[in-house]
């Protein structure tokens, strides 16, 4: 049971973290954005449709993670009515763990909790963290471009757009 909440706890500061990863990625892209503008290297709209290639695969990951959270989380919230009304029934049978049918349902609801958390909970934490080891690699990219500041040309933006897509 401590994994369950383990689990929930993981996912739910994963996707606070990647919030804040996010705000970070749109801070640079526009840095970014106005550096190479700046330097007539790149038009702003050009830019754009650069970029959308690679944020539109992150939005379809991030939407997957967040299908995925969502139906861990279901899946537990149903495990836990279940068993709250499974065990108001039992309620007499527990008190006694030498009943068979006391040590029958604690076996049970190990056997649940351990189902549900390795059957979704490892999956979505895993995905998790690779989702956000790929944004961070992508926002590092970006941001050795920003350390040329007026140096950056649109060679150097290519050919990170290009290492960047194939990593995710």
């Amino acid at each position: 049971m401590e994994n369950i909440f383990d689990t929930i706890y993981q996912i739910l500061q994963s996707f606070q973290e990647y919030f804040l990863v996010k705000q970070e990625r749109e801070m640079v892209k526009g840095k970014l954005r106005e550096n190479l503008a700046k330097n007539n290297s790149l038009r702003r709209k050009d830019f754009d449709n650069m970029m959308e290639g690679i944020l539109s695969t992150l939005d379809r990951k991030e939407e997957e993670l967040i299908y995925l959270s969502n139906n861990y989380l279901s899946n537990q919230k149903k495990t836990w009515q279940a068993l709250g009304e499974n065990l108001t029934n039992m309620k007499g049978t527990l008190a006694h763990e030498e009943d068979e049918e006391g040590r029958i349902f604690q076996g049970m609801v190990k056997d649940v909790f351990f189902n549900q958390n390795e059957n979704g909970g490892k999956e979505v934490t895993h995905k998790l963290k690779e989702f956000q080891e790929e944004h961070q690699k992508m926002i590092d990219s970006l941001k050795a471009l920003l350390v040329k500041r007026e140096e950056v040309r649109l060679r150097d933006f290519k050919s990170t757009v290009e290492n960047i897509r194939h990593n995710i």
